[in-house]
């Protein structure tokens, strides 16, 4: 095919690539911000996924997915790890996959040292076997299959004990005559021997991050998630904090697509959250220092680093602000945005975006007296919006996201 590519690329108008199956649009800017105030991430993540994180793949499996019944859901760095390491987790000895199929399930099951055998859509004729996959719409053909074809599939699991896992990435995308439907909706509660597989990559242009979800058999996933565990197969807690930014959304999306300005509408949910999680953290704080202290112990330091001691001035100073304030700062300077869209924003009056924006500023002033030293070139950068949040602050002017 390399020849083939390189005669497209020569083209004027460029190539277009349907060999591998990447976003190739801009991963949307709400979710690098959740990725972005989340970069302080300095203890190792939950394999299990943050407590928000779960609340929002169960929602979302309800919702979207029409599960029902009792069900898990675990978080997963992308599908394609899950997909290849199923086998061995489960410990499989032999697997079925379709016979025009993604090559990782075939690769999955040689990595486990399983038998494997490529099988057709008619679940009547296949053999036994501890483990299948099936996958609609298909990769790469597209196909769909129907309700009945995914209850035989069912029927089959009940019969000889096999567990189906259902990989579903391309579920949400349109299709034609036949709708995709989940096999945990067919299951109708009964979710028994079964897990469903789905990615962020493509439908929300997040092939980098590596994100997934698997949601089905509370045992199933009990297994997979005590070996991840041991394994170090752990979402990044940035990644996961993006995700639920994600499912933030996508739960309003009915009126983010029909408010007049959708980016504020999304930018007043990530605000919010934001917000909501500071406020959960320092219930659990049982010591914390204060940036008081901290701007004390800046003055010990101010004559060996002074570079580096005034940024941790600058962050000592939004620390000391409400919610509100680093709320109005952050859309001020970092985003650009003026006072009548803050307001809109956060759904507060223009005159009430004007005094918290007035109070933050005046408390980050309050906070030079303490280091006179950095008093004039901290009053220098906090009239520059490009400036005052360029060294590394933006991250707390959101409000302090720490892992659970």
């Amino acid at each position: 095919m390399a020849p083939y590519g390189d005669k497209a690329r020569s083209h004027p108008d460029g190539i277009i690539d349907l060999s591998v199956g990447t976003p190739v649009d801009d991963t949307p800017q709400f979710i690098q911000d959740a990725l972005v105030t989340s970069a302080n991430s300095p203890r190792y993540p939950v394999t299990v996924g943050t407590p928000e994180l779960r609340a929002a793949m169960r929602d979302w499996a309800i919702n979207v997915l029409g599960v029902q019944g009792e069900f898990d859901v675990l978080p997963t760095i992308g599908s394609k790890e899950l997909v290849a390491l199923l086998p061995t987790i489960l410990q499989s000895k032999k697997v079925l996959y379709p016979t025009v199929a993604y090559p990782t399930y075939l690769v999955g099951a040689e990595i486990a040292g399983a038998q494997s055998e490529p099988v057709d859509l008619d679940a009547s004729r296949w053999p036994t076997a501890d483990l299948v996959w099936v996958n609609s719409p298909s990769n790469p053909t597209g196909q769909v299959q129907n309700q009945s074809q995914l209850q035989a599939a069912i029927d089959y699991a009940r019969r000889t004990g096999a567990i189906i896992a259902s990989d579903e990435c391309y579920l949400n995308f349109p299709a034609g005559d036949v709708q995709p439907i989940s096999i945990l909706k067919v299951a109708a509660g009964n979710n028994t021997g079964l897990i469903a597989v789905h990615s962020l990559s493509k439908r929300s242009n997040l092939a980098g991050y590596r994100a997934g979800i698997i949601v089905g058999d509370p045992k199933i996933i009990a297994t997979i998630l005590e070996v991840r565990k041991h394994s170090g197969l752990m979402v990044p807690l940035p990644v996961q904090r993006a995700q639920e930014a994600l499912a933030d959304v996508y739960e309003r999306w009915g009126k983010v697509k029909k408010h007049e300005n959708p980016e504020a509408y999304v930018m007043r949910v990530m605000v919010s959250k934001h917000a909501d999680m500071r406020r959960k953290w320092l219930r659990k704080a049982q010591e914390k220092e204060t940036s008081w202290d901290l701007a004390e112990n800046i003055r010990n330091i101010a004559d060996h680093s002074d570079d580096v001691a005034q940024r941790l001035l600058v962050q000592s100073a939004l620390k000391s602000l409400t919610a509100m304030q680093r709320a109005v700062i952050v859309l001020s300077y970092e985003h650009g945005f003026v006072l009548r869209e803050i307001a809109e924003i956060l759904e507060i009056p223009m005159g009430t975006a004007a005094s918290h924006l007035a109070r933050g500023k005046a408390a980050v002033l309050a906070h030079l007296d303490l280091v006179p030293e950095f008093e004039k070139s901290v009053r220098k950068t906090l009239a520059s919006p490009q400036t005052f949040l360029s060294e590394g602050s933006a991250e707390i002017v959101y409000g302090e996201v720490v892992d659970e």
